[in-house]
Formats: structure tokens, sequence, C-alpha cells
């Protein structure tokens, strides 16, 4: 009884995960990059050079999608903070300097950039979702040998087997992900990135949907073989 009440709340569960995680990247894919862009405004962008020997043509920009420059007030807004900077000392300063002159309102700022830093903020959620999804299943996964292995021994081959597959998919979830972001991209751009983070995240993302394909291909299959089994008798 006990074993059925922990399935069934397991199952319970990876149908939450799921639902949640197809929320978060719906809601992800509801903001749109399109449209035309006021003039007199644009995120804050700092261009810095790798090095101190470092040609023109090899300096680096990074954009902040968390401020937004307006030219015409001049104001500078921070979206995360909701907050109204003094344009000179923002600048002057390279973002150190941020004098708070209150907060602005929402129709203050083109409604294109507020989506592109929404699509910002949404991206990163299901990217630290599928990263802690990963992790919960990998320990998930751990405790439960574990129990198996002390409860039976002799029931260890299928967890070790169940382990093996789950090794084979990261496997295959790591070599499709990307690498490095291509040329060009907006990840580029951002404060945050490297390569490293960027292929250990495509690696978590694909892991969700090789589990979330697979999870379905199995139900699927389940479902068909019951309905054989049925019709049969």
């Amino acid at each position: 009884m006990d074993n059925k009440i922990i399935s069934i709340a397991l199952k319970g569960l990876m149908a939450l995960l799921l639902v949640i995680g197809v929320v978060l990247i719906w809601n992800a894919l509801s903001y749109s990059n399109n449209g035309d862009v006021n003039k007199n405004q644009e995120f804050y962008k700092l261009t810095y050079k790798p090095s101190e020997n470092a040609l023109k043509t090899e300096e680096e920009t990074v954009v902040y999608y968390d401020f937004v420059l307006d030219h015409d007030k001049p104001a500078v807004y921070d979206l995360t903070n909701h907050k109204t900077y003094q344009y000179e000392a923002f600048i002057n300063s390279n973002m150190k300097d941020k004098k708070d002159m209150g907060e602005f309102k929402d129709e203050d700022v083109d409604p294109v950039l507020l989506d592109q830093f929404n699509l910002q903020q949404s991206t990163g959620t299901v990217i630290t979702y599928a990263k802690w999804v990963m992790i919960l299943g990998l320990v998930l996964i751990a405790i439960f040998t574990l129990l198996n292995f002390v409860q039976n021994p002799k029931r260890f081959i299928p967890s070790l087997i169940g382990m093996g597959v789950l090794a084979i998919l990261f496997f295959i979830a790591y070599s499709v992900a990307p690498t490095e972001a291509e040329p060009g991209s907006k990840v580029l751009q951002l404060g945050t990135y490297s390569p490293e983070s960027y292929h250990w995240t495509g690696t978590g993302i694909s892991l969700f949907f090789i589990l979330l394909f697979t999870s379905i291909g199995l139900m699927v299959v389940g479902s068909v073989l019951g309905l054989f089994r049925y019709l049969l008798k």
C-alpha cells in the first residue's frame, strides 16, 4: 500500500512539474520581439575592450536589458526595480551612479522594449526551472535507488538499468545541446553569458524535452497496449 501511495505521489509530482514547465514555456513564447522601436529609447549598452592591447575592432558590447535609456526626456528606466534614474549620472559612471528620481509608468517605456525585457526574464525563469527539475530528478533517482538497494539488493538490477537509461539520455542531451551561441545572437550580449553556462543550460532544456516526449510516448504506448489487452479478453 505504501509503495502504491509513493508511486501515485511521484506521478502526481511529475504531472505537476510538467504542467508548470509547459506554462512557463508558453508564457515565454507569448512575448514578441517584433515591432518598431521608439528611436528615442534603447537598452543600455556598455562597450569595453577585452584587454588593454585590444584593437577598436575587438571591442565587445554587453546589452543590459534591465535598463532602458530615454534620450528624449532624458531618463533611465530600471525595469527590474521599476525606478527612474538620472540620465547623465548613470551614463557617465557606467551604471554605478544611480540617482533615484522615483518610479516610472509602464506607458513611459516602449512596448517592444518591454516585451523584449519580459522575454529575457521569462527565458531565464525557464532555464532555471529546467536546471532544478534536472537536479530534482537526479536526486530522487539516487534516493530511491539507494532505498531499493538497501531493502532488496536483488531488485537493484532494474534500478541500475534505469540509471543507465537516464545516463544515456543525459549524454544525448549533452551531445545535441549547442556549445555556444550563434554569431549575432543577443545572448552573446548578456553580461552573464559564457560558452560553458550556455552549453549546460542547453543540456538541461534538451533533457527536459527528451524526458517530456519520452514520458508522453510511454503513456501512449501503455494506453494502446492496455486497449489491446482489453479487446483481446
